[in-house]
């Protein structure tokens, strides 16, 4: 509920970390993305990792501490020699894979901070690498090579995304073709645009870029994918891919046909009337979605600052938009909570917002709800936001992380603090009286 989210405080002495520069310890790093472990999302630990501007990976607890309590001991891991815009943990948490500026990707081992595989096929900045979430147990997409090594225990799928409008599929069975590199088993080119020659793409300056991909949760077969062109989004059925993957006389590069593409959310205007109506606007990117545990409700962040649910159910929600909501960059990020109700975006205004959507996808929900509930604690841009058990963890440009936990107590204090003085209440990041 809405006094649930109210009640989310940040302290800025125990909850709010800062990465030293790898290069200058004088100085602090940018983190671009920070992502609970699994078993963080469920209760078991308190694990996080971090990806910094620098293109480290850091490993620490965000366990809650005393204010007379040291930071915990972190894990620094030097992974590329450029900027890491995302990481993912695989589902038993032993390796984390990478999205680098450098155009690769990287597998790994956390247990022993080595890398064990590289993803090198990409041209451009790398926006998000993704583990197949039921591999290996119910995956299709094998080759006649790897199907006598079906019974792997470890995650060996896996899809990317990039600013070269590409997207690759990766099966680590196969091996590496030299040293740690992998080659992809198939690739979907130009997923949000025309195909193009090589020759021609060096050439272009306005290409497609996907922006996002998402597996469909309980779904191994079929990948969600945003790009930078448009709102639509497109799901692609990943057995298509299955004969040329099979056969080696055949592509395994093509322009495969999405299974579905959805209408417009970021087209949708208000008349006057007073009513939404898809397609009545102009067009805007879509930067980041996030689909509930279903699969069945999908959330998009627009570059026109608009929180949108694309229109995959009969009942679609107005768009979700605030003063404090805004996208000046393609960093910004959506996260939907493990249990499908609160919805999270990170702002360029330095605030991150969150919704009750539970509420928001029943016909006739109330006004009041469309509210967001507003954090004050960042002071830039907030890109990455992720929900654990029962927490919530955010980074941005002010080169801070930020856990923010439930004390209903210590919220009100802050807001009563804030309507006596007229200022924020300079000890906590917390759900802000005035925005």
């Amino acid at each position: 509920s809405r006094v649930v989210l109210e009640s989310f405080v940040s302290s800025n002495k125990t909850d709010t970390y800062r990465i030293h520069s790898y290069e200058n310890a004088t100085t602090y790093s940018t983190p671009f993305a920070s992502m609970y472990s699994n078993g963080a999302k469920q209760g078991r630990n308190h694990l996080m990792a971090t990806a910094t501007q620098e293109g480290t990976i850091e490993l620490l607890s965000m366990a809650p501490r005393g204010f007379c309590d040291p930071e915990p001991q972190r894990i620094t891991i030097p992974a590329h020699n450029n900027a890491i815009f995302d990481l993912r943990w695989s589902t038993d948490d032993s390796q984390i894979v990478t999205s680098s500026g450098d155009h690769t990707s990287a597998i790994y081992d956390v247990a022993t901070q080595k890398r064990i595989g590289v993803l090198n096929a990409h041209t451009l900045t790398v926006k998000n690498t993704l583990w197949n979430p039921l591999n290996p147990s119910m995956s299709t997409l094998v080759s006649l090579e790897s199907e006598c090594q079906a019974n792997s225990t470890h995650q060996d799928l896996l899809a990317s995304a990039s600013r070269d409008g590409d997207i690759h599929l990766w099966d680590l069975r196969q091996g590496p073709q030299c040293g740690l590199a992998y080659s992809p088993v198939y690739s979907i080119v130009q997923a949000h645009g025309e195909a193009q020659t090589k020759a021609h793409r060096a050439k272009n300056t306005s290409l497609r870029s996907v922006t996002s991909l998402n597996y469909l949760p309980h779904d191994d077969n079929h990948i969600v994918s945003s790009g930078s062109s448009n709102g639509v989004l497109k799901t692609w059925d990943i057995r298509a891919a299955l004969p040329a993957i099979a056969s080696p006389s055949l592509s395994r590069t093509g322009p495969l046909v999405p299974c579905t593409v959805s209408r417009d959310p970021t087209t949708i205007m208000m008349n006057a009337a007073g009513d939404h109506v898809l397609g009545a606007g102009r067009s805007r990117a879509i930067a980041s979605v996030t689909l509930d545990q279903t699969g069945s409700v999908a959330w998009g962040l627009g570059r026109n600052g608009r929180a949108t649910s694309p229109p995959m159910l009969a009942h679609t929600p107005n768009p979700l938009q605030s003063t404090s909501l805004r996208t000046d960059s393609f960093y910004p990020r959506l996260a939907i909570s493990p249990s499908g109700a609160y919805l999270a975006a990170g702002s360029s205004t330095g605030r991150v917002l969150l919704w009750d959507v539970s509420t928001l996808l029943r016909i006739g929900a109330d006004i009041k709800d469309r509210q967001p509930v507003v954090l004050g604690g960042h002071a830039a841009e907030v890109s990455s936001v992720d929900w654990g058990f029962d927490s919530l963890l955010t980074s941005g440009d002010d080169c801070s992380i930020r856990v923010w936990r439930k004390d209903p107590a210590q919220a009100r204090e802050c807001r009563n603090e804030e309507a006596r003085d007229g200022v924020q209440c300079g000890a906590w990041g917390y759900a802000l009286f005035q925005v």
